[in-house]
């Protein structure tokens, strides 16, 4: 895979996030419109309202460090995304109301016009308001679990899975492997965090460690912080490790680099023959 400037992925996520916030406005600009406010609320007072309300993800760009912890993580950044969260779930659900409800809204176009007449479904009111409180549960649900994805993003599980495998050398019997992935370092996991995450793992003395990927959020320094933190993984035959799409958004040479400097083996579209006791395995 090459590798993609991370401007290209900044450029996208802003066109989505603004397209999030436009019809987010539009939604809110017609129900105050409804709800009888005045044009200049609508047309003024809303627009820097929104404005202000974004205007975190402008000094993050400027200087991320200075919402890693304190005040500013907790009481700024963390509504912040809670707020993108909700505004890209009313778009998510909004564009899925809009891709279900056009067929329908061609069949009363349709009828109007007397093209078809007798075969066309009859238009329910009812089944439109189905529809809409279908796409608003839809962004409900999508918003709720990335909140408690957010405010619980330290609690963790540990899964115990037995692996069936065909043809398995006996050698290779009751060998264990311990696996995390998706890290992101940075805002949300911060080096204190990571240093728990290696305690657990460490804690259950497996075989072996793979990690499969995004070990960053978006930046090569967040590499830093990770390497500290994870350089301490132990096991009897080693830690093998993949790249991950968030990991290509900072830079896959320097992320490899990293890892292999601290004693992590790191496959990149290669395989890696091992011998444990006398049987062979291949990663």
């Amino acid at each position: 895979m090459p590798h993609v400037p991370f401007h290209f992925y900044i450029v996208v996520f802003i066109a989505l996030t603004l397209g999030a916030q436009l019809v987010l406005y539009l939604i809110a600009a017609r129900y105050f419109a409804g709800m009888g406010a005045k044009k200049k609320f609508t047309r003024l007072y809303l627009p820097i309202i929104f404005i202000v309300v974004n205007t975190p993800f402008f000094l993050i760009r400027y200087d991320s460090g200075l919402f890693y912890e304190g005040f500013a993580r907790r009481y700024i950044m963390m509504p912040y995304y809670a707020y993108q969260t909700l505004s890209l779930a009313i778009f998510l659900a909004t564009l899925i109301l809009f891709l279900v409800r056009a067929p329908f809204r061609l069949a009363r176009r349709r009828r109007k016009s007397g093209v078809n007449e007798e075969r066309l479904p009859p238009y329910s009111g009812s089944r439109r308001a189905f529809l809409k409180k279908g796409a608003i549960g839809l962004g409900a649900y999508t918003f709720v679990g990335s909140l408690h994805s957010i405010y619980t993003r330290e609690d963790y599980r540990i899964d115990r899975v037995t692996l069936p495998v065909k043809n398995l050398p006996p050698q290779l019997e009751g060998l264990t492997i311990s696996m995390i992935s998706d890290i992101h370092s940075g805002m949300y996991m911060l080096e204190d965090d990571m240093f728990k995450y290696t305690e657990a793992v460490n804690g259950l003395g497996a075989d072996m460690i793979f990690i499969p990927g995004d070990f960053v959020t978006s930046k090569n320094s967040e590499m830093i912080p990770f390497v500290k933190a994870f350089s301490g993984l132990k096991s009897k035959y080693g830690t093998y490790t993949c790249l991950g799409n968030h990991d290509f958004f900072a830079n896959p040479d320097y992320i490899t680099g990293q890892l292999r400097e601290n004693g992590m083996n790191v496959l990149r579209n290669e395989t890696e023959e091992l011998e444990i006791k006398g049987a062979k395995l291949m990663l």
